[in-house]
C-alpha cells in the first residue's frame, strides 16, 4: 500500500513545492535508486537472519515515511525516498527469500498469492487518497499515519519465525555474485525486470498527471483509473500461476496485451475505455511480474537473494527514465512524454517472446 503513496500524491506534492515535471520525475527516479544501496541487503538475505533484516528494513521505511511527511523542503523528500527505496529492499528481500525456502517447487503459486495480497494492499492506496481528498486530509497526514502503521508492522516482523539461510562454506559472497553475473540467463531476466519496473508506479504517477492536466479529469476520476489498474493487477496475480502454466504463449501474449492497453490509455479520450484499458494493463503487468520473479528466484537454488540482487542492480539502468519523461514533458508536453511508456511496453513484448520458454535451474 505505502509504495504507491509518493506516486499517487505526486500532483499535490508538485503543487505545494512548485516544482517542474523534471523535478517531479527526479523524485520518482530516486525511489528505485535506493536499490543501489539495497542490493547489499538483498544479497545479505542469503547469509543473515531474514527476520532481523526485514524488521530493520521496515523500521527505516517507517522513519522515511515520517521524514517525507514532515519535511518543509523538497530536498528532504528526495533524501527520504532514496533511503526508503534502500530500506524497502531489506524489508521485502528478508521475507521474499524466506518464501523461496518455504514454497519449494510451488514457488510460482506462492508468488502469485504474495502478489495478490500486495495488490489488495495497493488497491487501498487510491481509495485512501480519494477519501482523504473528500475529507480534505492533506498528503502530509497520510504519510505520518503510514509511518505509524509501518512501525507496528516492523514490530510484528521482529517476532516472526522466518527460516534462516542454509550455511554454505564453499562459496564466498563475492564468489557467489561473480557466478551469478556470468550466467547469461540472469541478464535476459534483468532486461525484462528493467522494462517492467518502468511500467510500475512511476508510470501510474505520470498517468494521473496526464489525465488531470491533458484530459482535464477531476483528481478523484484520475486516481480511480489507476484503481482499475490495481484491481486488474490483483486479478492477474491470482490467475498468474494457472495462466503461465497453461501455455508457453501466455507470457508473450501478456506482453502484447500490456502494450495494447497502454496505447488505449494514452490515445483514447473516452473514460469507459480507459477504465477497461487500465484493468487490462494491470492484469498483464501482474502476470509478467510473477513470471519474471519466479524465474529469477528459482533460477539458481541457494542463491535466490544474490540472483535477485544482480538482476535488480542491472535493472537500475532504467533509473533516469522518469526524469527523462519529466524533461520531455516540460519541453513538449505530457502527451508526447507519456507516449514513451508505450515504446517501453513494445520492447518488453518483444523480449518476452525470447523468454517464453522457462530456463532450467542449475544446481
Amino acid at each position: 500500500m505505502i509504495a504507491f503513496l509518493p506516486f499517487g500524491t505526486l500532483a499535490q506534492v508538485q503543487a505545494d513545492f512548485h516544482v517542474t515535471y523534471a523535478q517531479a520525475g527526479l523524485l520518482l527516479a530516486l525511489f528505485p535508486a535506493g536499490g543501489i544501496l539495497g542490493t547489499a541487503f538483498i544479497v545479505a538475505a542469503d547469509h543473515v537472519s531474514r527476520r532481523m533484516l526485514a524488521a530493520a528494513g521496515g523500521t527505516v521505511v517507517g522513519l522515511s515515511l515520517l521524514a517525507f511527511g514532515i519535511s518543509p523542503w523538497f530536498a528532504g523528500l528526495l533524501i527520504a525516498v532514496f533511503v526508503w527505496g534502500a530500506a524497502g529492499d531489506a524489508l521485502t528481500s528478508g521475507a521474499e527469500i524466506a518464501l523461496v525456502d518455504v514454497s519449494g517447487r510451488h514457488l510460482t503459486t506462492a508468488l502469485g498469492r504474495q502478489n495478490l495480497l500486495a495488490a489488495i494492499g495497493d488497491l487501498l492506496s487510491p481509495v485512501v487518497l480519494v477519501v482523504a481528498g473528500v475529507l480534505r486530509v492533506g498528503w502530509r497526514a497520510i504519510f505520518v499515519c503510514s509511518a505509524i502503521l509501518m512501525f507496528g508492522y516492523s514490530w510484528w516482523l521482529a517476532n516472526e519465525d522466518l527460516p534462516a539461510p542454509e550455511p554454505d562454506d564453499e562459496r564466498t559472497v563475492r564468489g557467489a555474485v561473480i557466478e551469478v553475473i556470468r550466467d547469461r540467463r540472469v541478464w535476459a531476466l534483468a532486461a525484462a525486470e528493467m522494462l517492467i519496473s518502468i511500467l510500475d508506479e512511476q508510470y501510474l504517477a505520470f498517468l494521473i498527471l496526464f489525465l488531470e492536466q491533458v484530459r482535464h479529469a477531476p483528481p478523484a476520476i484520475a486516481i480511480s483509473v489507476t484503481l482499475a489498474d490495481l484491481l486488474g493487477s490483483a486479478v492477474g496475480s491470482y490467475l498468474a500461476p494457472r495462466t503461465l502454466g497453461r501455455s508457453r504463449a501466455a507470457l508473450p501474449a501478456a506482453g502484447l496485451m500490456l502494450a495494447a492497453a497502454i496505447a488505449l490509455l494514452v490515445y483514447t479520450p473516452r473514460l469507459p475505455l480507459q477504465y477497461g484499458a487500465a484493468g487490462l494493463a494491470g492484469f498483464a503487468s501482474a502476470v509478467i511480474w510473477v513470471a519474471i520473479q519466479a524465474r529469477t528466484l528459482g533460477l539458481r537454488p541457494g542463491q535466490a537473494g544474490t540472483t535477485a540482487a544482480v538482476t535488480g542492480t542491472i535493472a537500475l539502468i532504467a533509473l533516469p527514465f522518469p526524469a527523462v519523461v519529466g524533461a520531455i514533458a516540460d519541453r513538449f508536453g505530457l502527451g508526447p512524454a507519456i507516449s514513451l511508456y508505450l515504446g517501453v511496453a513494445a520492447l518488453l513484448a518483444l523480449l518476452l517472446v525470447l523468454l517464453r520458454r522457462p530456463p532450467q535451474p542449475r544446481g
